[in-house]
């Protein structure tokens, strides 16, 4: 059944991102093991692709050997920039494992135990209130500077 999207039930419903979803699910289903980019890219081609709209019409099954080096790449950059959406929000967490004095090390990442945390709710709870007080201060300010203001117009008609 269709609803309005003038309707309450519209303005208080969720934009979800499916490849976020699954990357959560995947790695919430497997909380005891840390993935590569590449493992969690796999996995997505292999298991998610068709629903998530990467390889559309593409077998499940024979995904990863149909995608070109091209698509690939652009699938793994994809994961890669949610990934770190999912990182910075808390979602997930990242380490760099094997790093040595010349090896760069390989990052693997893993469901977060840690209380997930949406930057724009911090943004619209903690800054507006610092806003608001920085307004304030001006505002008196404002109101001290019409009063020496007055006071000097005073003092000059005085003194004509």
């Amino acid at each position: 059944m269709p609803i309005d999207v003038d309707s309450e039930e519209w303005k208080k419903g969720r934009r979800l991102d499916p490849l976020e979803v699954h990357i959560t699910d995947f790695l919430r289903h497997n909380d005891e093991q840390a993935f590569t980019l590449e493992e969690i890219t796999d996995h997505i081609i292999e298991d998610e692709a068709d629903a998530l709209f990467l390889l559309d019409g593409v077998d499940e099954e024979q995904a990863l050997e149909e995608v070109d080096e091209e698509t690939y790449g652009l699938i793994k950059s994809r994961i890669a920039m949610k990934l770190e959406d999912l990182g910075w929000r808390n979602f997930i967490e990242w380490k760099v494992i094997g790093y040595e004095d010349d090896d760069i090390g390989t990052v693997y990442f893993t469901n977060s135990d840690k209380e997930p945390v949406s930057p724009l709710a911090k943004i619209q709870d903690v800054y507006p209130r610092k806003f608001s007080g920085i307004e304030e201060d001006i505002e008196d300010l404002a109101d001290d500077v019409e009063e020496l203001q007055y006071a000097v117009n005073n003092l000059r008609r005085e003194n004509y």
